[in-house]
């Protein structure tokens, strides 16, 4: 769990990126393109760790990625980004306990301007929106009604990535925009076109992706050299082709192994061939069943058709379970 936080905060630790990210939710939740950006060369790492008593005893919570909005010397605000692959429905109380502490600490500090905390929670699930009753404290509260209009309350500013319109999308220019074009193609069609876009940190978003999806392909791609440029067309493209070639070697190993079985029975050039065929195959409906090649990639190394792939997978499926 700890090497995943780490690479989930890994890409969204980069001052572009993580500049990239505030602009685009203040575009998206107020509506507003006319207000100062957050130039990275104006961001500076603080302290994502914050202390709180509980019970006589001190307790320490950490935040996701933390940075000061500090243009000249005068600090503007304090900036946040939580990471949520799940919907969490104590987050709302979690950010409370966070910025009170962030606030907490500026009082700690004598003689000091107090400046704002600002909090966003990225959530990167695909499969179930975040709930309107999971965006602020009093609805995860069981509370009379009379006493709500005396409490405190903390709102989620959520950005719901895998859902976002393309206009929502544009405002995004940094490798940030890979990921929200990868989970927003994902929920729709479960497969993705990429743009032709450069990447800067393509180790960062190759890591992430593969911790939100689980393709672990992402994670063997070979390390990029010094001044090299890389699209995300092309790292995917490769990625493809390198999830082909294993299938085929996949193929070609189960073939040749199933195909001498064969051929002590049936003759053995016959049953090579036999294997090796059979053998391809049920390596690219493996790939496709496990969601790393789409269906008319692999209908077309197999040359057929679209439709007549979806029925050998089926009849093999079929034979599996027999």
């Amino acid at each position: 769990m700890a090497e995943k936080d780490i690479m989930e905060r890994h890409l969204v630790s980069y001052k572009d990126v993580f500049a990239d990210i505030v602009n685009g939710c203040i575009t998206i939740f107020t509506g507003r393109h006319d207000f100062p950006k957050v130039k990275p060369e104006d961001l500076q790492d603080a302290p994502a760790r914050t202390l709180y008593k509980s019970s006589g005893e001190l307790h320490e919570q950490e935040r996701d990625v933390v940075k000061l909005w500090k243009p000249g010397n005068t600090v503007l605000c304090l900036m946040g980004l939580e990471n949520q692959t799940d919907v969490d429905p104590n987050m709302a109380l979690r950010v409370f306990g966070y910025e009170g502490g962030d606030y907490r600490w500026q009082l700690s500090q004598k003689g000091q301007a107090l400046y704002p905390v600002l909090t966003f929670v990225l959530y990167f699930g695909t499969e179930q929106r975040w709930p309107e009753e999971l965006k602020n404290v009093q609805d995860r509260l069981k509370c009379a009604a009379f006493l709500r209009p005396l409490l405190n309350n903390c709102h989620l500013n959520v950005l719901e990535v895998a859902t976002l319109t393309e206009q929502e999308a544009s405002v995004f220019t940094s490798d940030f925009r890979i990921i929200v074009d990868y989970l927003r193609q994902l929920r729709q069609n479960k497969d993705f076109v990429p743009r032709e876009q450069q990447l800067v940190h393509v180790e960062a978003v190759l890591q992430l992706l593969s911790v939100l999806t689980g393709d672990k392909r992402l994670m063997n791609f070979p390390p990029i050299k010094r001044g090299e440029v890389m699209t995300v067309r092309n790292v995917f493209g490769e990625v493809r082709e390198q999830g082909i070639q294993i299938g085929e070697a996949r193929g070609i190993q189960i073939g040749e192994a199933r195909g001498i079985q064969i051929g002590e029975a049936r003759g053995e050039a016959r049953g090579i061939q036999i294997g090796e065929a059979q053998g391809f195959l049920n390596a690219l409906f493996s790939l496709v069943e496990d969601g790393l090649l789409p269906l008319g990639t692999a209908a077309a190394k197999a040359n057929m058709s679209e439709e007549e792939f979806k029925a050998r997978m089926l009849a093999q499926e079929k034979t599996k379970k027999s």
